[in-house]
């Protein structure tokens, strides 16, 4: 799949997740200081598929649960806000962080297993800026084999960072911000997306069906700045090393 290809579909997919649903969990999480309830946690980690990884009653054995307890959720919005004061600065450093809260979340008994992945989403709609999502698609785009879930987690951040993830998300965030349409969304998912996309091996034919059913629905002048935007992304990440490595 070409790189300029890439980038008009990954822009599409972010665009058609953000106005539908990740847009609206955002700024309602925006309307409340930014941070978790135990419903936020549970809305947003069901709609991505993670949220049978936590465990509603928590350390608690079932029977000594009330009815309408979520523990779990409530522990892990907790953790997850514990980003609102305390980020680090590095991409690396923040994937470190970020396994550290699952790690806590796991010996704490509020979720089954290490769920690196649900906090590397949960974590976004507090952190999205210089942050992406993480899952198996992700990582084999980028090659990573590490055995260990930990390890496989921190290599795909360092993956980014050495390959100018920061740099791009800057260049293409002046391109978006000066659009119509498209202000409102982030370089990072963009990136994301197109990571996703060559992880998920998909058929172009397959995209490009999608593609122009996706721009049908938009309607004709928005479907053309998607266009013009999608170049001059391309333009400014056509050669980098994210996308062609």
């Amino acid at each position: 799949m070409k790189v300029g290809d890439l980038v008009r579909y990954a822009l599409q997919e972010h665009a058609l997740f953000w106005w539908g649903e990740d847009g609206v969990d955002y700024y309602e999480l925006q309307a409340n200081g930014g941070k978790y309830s135990r419903e936020s946690v549970r809305k947003v980690s069901a709609r991505y598929g993670v949220s049978r990884g936590i465990l509603r009653n928590g350390p608690l054995p079932r029977e000594k649960t009330e009815k309408d307890c979520d523990l779990g959720a409530e522990g892990i919005a907790n953790l997850v806000n514990q980003t609102i004061l305390e980020w680090p600065t590095s991409t690396v450093e923040r994937a470190e962080f970020v396994a550290d809260l699952a790690d806590q979340a796991n010996e704490d008994g509020l979720t089954k297993g290490r769920q690196i992945s649900a906090f590397s989403k949960l974590v976004w709609f507090v952190r999205p800026e210089c942050w992406v999502l993480y899952d198996s698609y992700v990582v084999n785009a980028c090659g990573i084999n590490a055995s260990d879930p930990r390890d496989r987690m921190t290599s795909y951040y360092a993956y980014l960072a050495d390959n100018g993830f920061e740099d791009d998300c800057h260049a293409m965030r002046g391109i978006l911000e000066k659009s119509r349409f498209f202000q409102s969304l982030w370089p990072e998912r963009i990136l994301d997306k197109a990571l996703w996309i060559r992880g998920a091996k998909d058929t172009d034919a397959q995209w490009q069906g999608r593609s122009r059913a996706f721009r049908k629905a938009l309607g004709q002048s928005i479907a053309d700045e998607l266009a013009d935007v999608a170049e001059d992304l391309n333009k400014v990440v056509g050669n980098s090393k994210l996308l062609t490595g």
